[in-house]
């Protein structure tokens, strides 16, 4: 307080308000936050108090899904936008943040949607490229990797690019045979595989199991009508490393070309998807 008063036009002063503003703003939720804090100020990006404000208002959030952060994502990134210091300060901290500690959903929506998609304002530097990395390979637009899929019943390997042939958009479902919401998620896909299967729609599963096993009864019991593989190597598979999968189950839209239309967040969203492609 005293150093304050000696000269409460400094940049410390300066600080200390819009810090103090920030936590009296923190109990009334997340609008009181967003209020409470200049978003296209640069000069509190270079204070700890610019990224202790994009942490407060995400945790005022209420959280009912990945969905919730994506929405919390476009308005920090919109509020910043007056300011492109503050806006790529503000991607580059959203970025770090969901890609170390999740939903891995939302790290990749901000890739493709403010690193190559096109509301982004500015390119990423170089102290990004550790936090891209595959997730450029695989955002939206990108031509998909070609994987080896094989079927461990038939004892078979096929090429993605071979089952891409024929139809008009291909959806990847990776799943595990222990994830229950990967097993809530069946029905819906099947209900929707039957309705749009003759008009050039194909569904292909890919379990990230460790059990030939569980495997097959998965597949047999919930009556799965497309084709499934797995390598049968659990988070080691390659076709999920090779697409970025770091949770299930995870739907993946793709083009007869294998080039990557969308990451739909489950059954819904791709029945609107494919509701506007195949009509």
């Amino acid at each position: 307080d005293a150093i304050l008063a000696d000269d409460p036009t400094s940049y410390f002063a300066l600080v200390v308000k819009a810090d103090r503003d920030l936590i009296a703003a923190i109990p009334d939720g997340a609008m009181a936050v967003r209020s409470a804090f200049d978003w296209s100020d640069p000069r509190l990006v270079r204070c700890s108090i610019y990224p202790k404000a994009v942490m407060a208002y995400l945790q005022a959030l209420p959280f009912s899904g990945p969905e919730v952060f994506n929405s919390g994502v476009d308005s920090l990134l919109r509020w910043s936008s007056a300011d492109t210091t503050c806006w790529s300060y503000t991607r580059s901290i959203l970025l770090r943040l969901f890609d170390q500690y999740g939903p891995d959903e939302v790290a990749q929506y901000i890739v493709d949607r403010y690193v190559v998609g096109p509301d982004a304002l500015m390119a990423t530097g170089y102290e990004l490229r550790d936090v891209l990395g595959d997730r450029l390979r695989v955002a939206i637009g990108a031509q998909g990797p070609d994987v080896l899929l094989p079927d461990p019943v038939k004892r078979d390997t096929v090429h993605l690019s071979d089952l891409l042939a024929g139809n008009s958009y291909v959806v990847l479902f990776y799943y595990s045979s222990t994830c229950d919401h990967c097993h809530q998620q069946m029905p819906g896909l099947k209900r929707l595989y039957s309705e749009f299967r003759g008009r050039g729609l194909q569904v292909i599963g890919i379990a990230l199991d460790g059990d030939i096993e569980e495997f097959s009864a998965t597949v047999s019991q919930r009556a799965l009508p497309w084709p499934c593989f797995s390598e049968l190597n659990g988070w080691g598979s390659l076709a999920a490393k090779a697409y970025a999968v770091k949770a299930t189950p995870n739907l993946i839209l793709l083009d007869h070309q294998g080039n990557i239309l969308s990451r739909p967040v489950d059954h819904e969203e791709l029945r609107q998807q494919l509701t506007e492609r195949l009509p």
